[in-house]
């Protein structure tokens, strides 16, 4: 039973309790503008845990151990719909469909771009066209199934070609401008791209420093129980806590890049040598993709995607879109010295002039296209698919 001292206490409690929560009702009327009860801003609390106003690319992905990263799929800043495997475009099957004669795509955002559906709704560009004008060699359907993710870079093409091979007939890989940038940095073949160190040091991230996110987001889960989310005082301890969560994260991340755990090239080494290495590990890349191709009995092809840089005189609108073109060089060096390659013209193939007889415009940007510019892409891939692929052409009068 209650003596007079304990009810006191109790009583007391309850005084300096209601008194606070009065206090730091004010308190936050005044700092918000408006009255809220514990519960309206307890919710607008998560609403903001999910909500990015300024959303940058960065917000959409997180680093995966194979793959090198994906797409975030229920992330508020992902426009696109992601299938099973965090990329855009319709699902990918487990197991091939025998039914469609299948091309998987694989790359960066030009590959993504041309394979990948942008609204979950409409065709691709590729399977726009590859619909329209052809049929596989046995009359089968054609189907394009997307494996390439924005941002991409070999070897993440030919991780991801060991892993979802078995569900295709052929495959393609649209690259070589991610590439050159590490090429014409005189960057190792092994660094990966610059996305990286902008998820690793930013402040939010969940990618590094799990343990702390992991107690960062049991801290949040308690205080969703409603017979907490009522009080203001239990509010105020909330936004403590979180608050020292985020600072622990945003310490935790300061100065965290990739670079600590790749290694450089010697400090010997003059920019030829650098230049050397890079090509050596990228062609054997591309011969590994190719010798893997043969023994999974498929076709691998390797198309080096346009850039404004040369073949196309460009418009008006387009020099004041594409940006500084002094990459054109290296670009040319780098694949004039893959194409080397033993037996490149079976498996390589440079798509520099695909633009050089239109006088519209078709970038938006250093290297993305417009729909002009993803038709007239998907075409000649397709194009050179079905001259080596024997397809049936079906806008040819037999």
């Amino acid at each position: 039973m209650l003596n007079k001292k304990n009810l006191f206490s109790l009583l007391l409690f309850v005084l300096v309790w209601t008194f606070l929560e009065g206090i730091l009702g004010v308190f936050f009327a005044i700092k918000n503008g408006s009255w809220s009860t514990p519960t309206e801003l307890f919710a607008e609390s998560y609403s903001k845990s999910y909500q990015v106003k300024d959303c940058n690319w960065s917000d959409q992905i997180a680093l995966h151990p194979y793959f090198g990263f994906r797409y975030l799929k229920n992330s508020v800043c992902r426009t696109v719909p992601v299938n099973n495997f965090n990329l855009p475009g319709p699902e990918i099957p487990w197991e091939k469909d025998e039914q469609f004669y299948t091309v998987l795509v694989l790359g960066g955002s030009v590959a993504e771009t041309l394979a990948a559906q942008t609204d979950g709704i409409t065709k691709s560009s590729l399977q726009e066209v590859v619909n329209s004008r052809f049929k596989a060699k046995d009359g089968r359907r054609i189907q394009i199934i997307n494996a390439s993710m924005a941002a991409g870079v070999q070897p993440m093409q030919l991780i991801a070609y060991q892993f979802f091979h078995s569900i295709a007939d052929a495959v393609i890989s649209i690259e070589g401008y991610n590439e050159n940038n590490k090429y014409r940095n005189f960057q190792s073949f092994l660094q990966p791209p610059h996305i990286w160190n902008e998820l690793l040091e930013k402040p939010n991230t969940e990618n590094s420093y799990v343990s702390a996110s992991t107690l960062h987001n049991r801290w949040k889960n308690i205080f969703r129980n409603h017979l907490v989310n009522h009080s203001f005082i239990l509010y105020l301890f909330f936004q403590i806590g979180d608050s020292f969560f985020q600072w622990i994260k945003k310490m935790g991340s300061q100065g965290q890049t990739i670079d600590q755990a790749i290694p450089h090239f010697p400090d010997s080494w003059d920019s030829k040598k650098k230049h050397h290495d890079f090509l050596t590990r990228y062609s054997d890349t591309l011969l590994s993709a190719r010798f893997l191709a043969k023994q999974f009995k498929q076709e691998y092809f390797v198309f080096f995607q346009p850039t404004p840089s040369t073949a196309k005189v460009l418009t008006l609108e387009e020099t004041k879109l594409v940006g500084n073109l002094n990459y054109m060089n290296s670009y040319t060096e780098m694949k004039t010295e893959l194409i080397k390659i033993p037996r490149s013209k079976e498996f390589i193939f440079d798509l520099e002039n695909t633009f050089n007889k239109t006088k519209d415009s078709v970038y938006v940007d250093p290297i993305h296209n417009n729909k002009l510019g993803k038709t007239l892409l998907a075409t000649r891939i397709s194009e050179i698919l079905a001259m080596k692929l024997g397809w049936k052409d079906l806008s040819v009068r037999r």
